[in-house]
């Protein structure tokens, strides 16, 4: 996993079963495979009833699949 407070990349940060990784809003974040599979289970905690989050509101800094 890789996070970063700007554009720019940090460092690669190797994540082990059973690591529990937490975002601040707005983090940067990529997830980056480093074997043949992997499990991911992705919780998101809405903080503003009025405003929940969805997919709609993410800004992709680079994207290599697309999406």
């Amino acid at each position: 996993m890789i996070t970063s407070d700007s554009d720019t990349e940090g460092i690669l940060k190797e994540l082990g079963e059973g690591d529990l990784v937490r975002l601040a809003q707005g983090q940067r974040h990529r997830l980056v495979g480093l074997d043949s599979w992997g499990v991911l289970a992705e919780i998101w905690q809405h903080t503003d009833p009025s405003h929940p989050s969805d997919e709609e509101d993410i800004v992709r800094v680079q994207d290599d699949f697309g999406k």
